[in-house]
């Protein structure tokens, strides 16, 4: 069910994005948050999954898991310069601390 799930919205972001709808300070918007949502959901899993492992494994998966939570904080970032303050990203940015 996940996976269909996964699937579906994978579609709906495609589709959307693509037609644009809503106009371009709409796509925009949902473009940023979907990307912030997967990461964070994708640090979560992780973060998930490196507690039903022992030793190297669990770490791993931790480690992954922690940088997609940072990928999802500097998206959240990016998205308060774009969405909400509606002006370009400088560079650097604060983001781009925590995309790296």
């Amino acid at each position: 069910m996940a996976v269909l799930t996964t699937v579906a919205l994978v579609v709906v972001y495609v589709v959307w994005t693509r037609a644009k709808l809503g106009g371009p300070a709409v796509t925009l918007a949902f473009s940023d948050i979907i990307i912030g949502l997967a990461a964070a959901a994708a640090g979560v899993a992780c973060i998930a999954a490196s507690r039903r492992q022992s030793g190297w494994p669990g770490r791993g998966w931790l480690l992954i898991g922690l940088g997609m939570i940072a990928w999802a904080v500097g998206e959240a970032i990016w998205s308060d310069y774009e969405v909400v303050q509606g002006r370009e990203v400088p560079f650097p940015s604060l983001a781009d601390a925590f995309f790296l």
